[in-house]
């Protein structure tokens, strides 16, 4: 009976449809003040909320570089590695995003992910030179 419980569970977790992937990419802005970079802290919460809007779940991230509080002289782009399960089970889902800030890495973390996904009717906003400008993406992601 335990054999035939285990073997209903094996199989339940096979018929999932997961896919394991991974990405790396770096992160830093030019704006009309000149060359922005962000704490690390920030670049990974902005990557795993976007993973998580794909449908994606982060497994595992790192992020080295980025501004440097202690001495900004020392900041330097910010290096991304990311790994993460996503849904290969033909799923739809339409995404809208919006936010009040950081528009420039929005557009970096989305750049450095976009290719992991098949993404259709995509719709993400331009930041200009500004810094501080709202942002908005919204996207069909298709789970294959």
């Amino acid at each position: 009976m335990k054999k035939l419980a285990f073997i209903a569970l094996l199989s339940s977790l096979l018929s999932v449809s997961i896919f394991a992937d991974s990405a790396k990419f770096t992160v830093s802005s030019i704006t009309n003040s000149g060359r922005t970079y962000y704490h690390c802290d920030v670049v990974e919460k902005m990557t795993e909320d976007l993973l998580e809007a794909f449908g994606a779940t982060v497994s595992k991230m790192r992020c080295s570089g980025g501004y440097d509080s202690m001495d900004p002289r020392w900041s330097r782009d910010a290096q991304v590695r990311v790994s993460f399960d996503k849904p290969r089970d033909g799923s739809v889902r339409d995404i809208e995003l919006r936010g009040r800030d950081n528009c420039h890495l929005v557009n970096e973390v989305f750049d450095g992910i976009k290719e992991h996904f098949i993404l259709t009717d995509v719709s993400l906003s331009s930041c200009g030179f500004r810094p501080g400008r709202g942002w908005s993406l919204k996207a069909t992601v298709i789970a294959q």
